[in-house]
């Protein structure tokens, strides 16, 4: 199950990369699903998101990364 994780995490990083949100979304989601504590995909699919204008659903995983990682300085943003 970790590398099913693992390569869904992969493929949506991918897909963010070439500007297909969407799909990168629900790569993130399919990790979360199974995952529901991983603030890395939480991140992810907030950017992804913020790409489609979906900002109130970017704001909860950005806030969801942060209170998984309090202490990390990746998961803070201005």
């Amino acid at each position: 199950m970790k590398n099913i994780s693992l390569c869904r995490f992969g493929l949506g990083k991918a897909l963010q990369g070439g500007g297909k949100h969407e799909e990168a979304v629900k790569e993130f989601t399919g990790v979360i699903n199974r995952k529901s504590k991983d603030a890395h995909a939480h991140f992810r699919r907030a950017w992804s998101y913020k790409a489609i204008k979906l900002f109130h659903e970017a704001a909860n995983d950005f806030e969801t990364a942060k209170q998984l990682k309090p202490n990390d300085p990746n998961f803070s943003i201005a």
